[in-house]
């Protein structure tokens, strides 16, 4: 209990430092006249072996972190707390040196490491695999602080010539993964997908979809012909020649076009007419009978001729057209029949 009137010092709360004033009014309540206090710190942190500190401020309720050094193995927690008696907390981490090693190199893609120790100063070399191509250096030391020097080595896979188009034509370019080449139709050919491909990660070129059309496919039929074997690509020739038994009119040499269709022949191929050996009571010994061409026939043995000339027409298309012959039987008694 306090007198009136009479200043009187107090502490400061926990986590606080300095002072504060209070005094005793005569309604028997307290008047703080002053405050001094001000949140207590809790200074630099304490320094861990093989370790570095960061941390904000000082202040009651601050953090901050240990981390071990490159070159020693952490164990345990690095975080402490400013606490409210102006002391940090205690941290478990423990930071064991380690040996001066740099330990495994690290993986370069497409590449083998040279054999070798790990230890301060060392050397070794990555050699690019078979296949691939190497760009850059592929030495690596290792460094004072327990860590290998940086490689500028880059092994790229060589996917080779790419294969040939039917009709096609390659441009100019790399073989190294990620070039990209064109295939582009020739010889007049027809484009249908794309010309595009790309050397790909596993040596090989993806596949292009280009077809290059220059085919006039079989060429037609012609009437009593046959045509030549031979190709159907553009600026190819084939040969039509009539069968036997037929007569050839015209040219019979077709061409595959730009436009990729056969030129049309001339030729025409008229078949021959079809000998009747004997018809009625005559009778004939040719044995062929071309388009326009004539055919004798003769009356048989006891016939006479007593009408027409004898002659059968074959026409221009191959059809008989005239028959013109009279043939009459004689009996020993002379009395004759016609047969025409």
């Amino acid at each position: 209990m306090g007198l009136v009137g009479f200043p009187r010092q107090l502490h400061c709360d926990s986590g606080y430092q300095g002072f504060r004033t209070v005094m005793c009014l005569s309604n028997g309540n307290w008047l703080e006249t002053e405050n001094n206090c001000t949140a207590s710190g809790c200074g630099m942190p304490p320094s861990i072996p093989n370790a570095v500190i960061s941390y904000g401020n000082t202040t009651t309720g601050s953090t901050g972190a240990y981390e071990c050094i490159p070159t020693s193995t952490p164990s345990g927690s690095g975080n402490i707390t400013c606490q409210q008696n102006g002391t940090w907390s205690a941290s478990s981490l423990v930071c064991d040196v380690q040996a001066l090693d740099c330990g495994t190199p690290p993986s370069v893609t497409n590449a083998a490491i040279s054999y070798g120790n790990t230890s301060i100063g060392a050397t070794r070399t990555y050699e690019c695999n078979p296949q691939t191509i190497a760009f850059g250096s592929g030495d690596i030391l290792c460094q004072q602080d327990g860590t290998w020097s940086n490689t500028s080595l880059v092994c790229v896979f060589d996917c080779g010539t790419p294969l040939t188009l039917s009709n096609a034509i390659i441009s100019a370019g790399n073989t190294t993964q990620g070039s990209t080449r064109t295939y582009e139709c020739i010889h007049q050919s027809t484009a249908s997908g794309s010309g595009d491909i790309t050397c790909q990660s596993d040596g090989t070129w993806t596949v292009a979809s280009l077809m290059c059309n220059s085919d006039c496919g079989n060429p037609p039929m012609v009437s009593n012909a046959t045509v030549s074997n031979g190709s159907t690509t553009i600026g190819s020739t084939r040969t039509y020649e009539c069968v036997p038994a037929s007569t050839a009119s015209g040219f019979g040499e077709i061409t595959c076009q730009p436009n990729k269709t056969w030129s049309v022949p001339s030729l025409v191929c008229i078949p021959d007419c079809v000998i009747d050996p004997v018809l009625g009571n005559a009778y004939t010994t040719a044995t062929q009978a071309p388009a326009n061409s004539i055919v004798l026939y003769i009356c048989m043995p006891d016939y006479v001729q007593t009408a027409g000339t004898g002659y059968r027409v074959c026409g221009t298309m191959g059809e008989w057209t005239i028959f013109d012959i009279t043939c009459t039987h004689y009996t020993q008694s002379g009395a004759s029949d016609q047969d025409g």
